[in-house]
């Protein structure tokens, strides 16, 4: 199945359209109206609505509050905070690229600039 994402406002709004040029079904947090709001309504909306959280939050990387297998899955930049967009999007999208997309559901994916790791349930 192939997941539909749910990007945070921390991120560029050109991520969402990098995941869309990509094929994906994609939505940014200040289109639904929660850019500026707390993890949880983040957590909750995307839940509800059966999206992959993309985050620079590290906050999301909390398996205690975000127990593996109990969401439809989160994928954390951890970047440098000096990136650009630019970089951004182009480690997001060679992360994608790489990535078996469908074993994203349910898992906490650590994106760094040259590597990932995935935890899954």
């Amino acid at each position: 199945m192939t997941p539909r994402f749910f990007v945070d406002a921390c991120l560029p709004r050109s991520s969402v359209k990098v995941l869309r040029d990509l094929g994906y079904d994609a939505v940014d947090a200040r289109e639904v109206s929660l850019g500026g709001v707390q993890d949880p309504e983040i957590f909750e909306y995307a839940q509800k609505e059966g999206r992959v959280v993309v985050t620079r939050d590290k906050g999301f990387g909390n398996l205690t509050r975000y127990p593996l297998g109990s969401h439809e899955g989160i994928v954390l930049l951890r970047l440098p905070s000096t990136y650009t967009v630019d970089q951004i999007n182009d480690v997001l999208k060679k992360f994608l690229e790489r990535a078996k997309a469908e074993k994203l559901g349910k898992s906490l994916v650590i994106v760094e600039p040259d590597k990932y790791r995935l935890r899954g349930p």
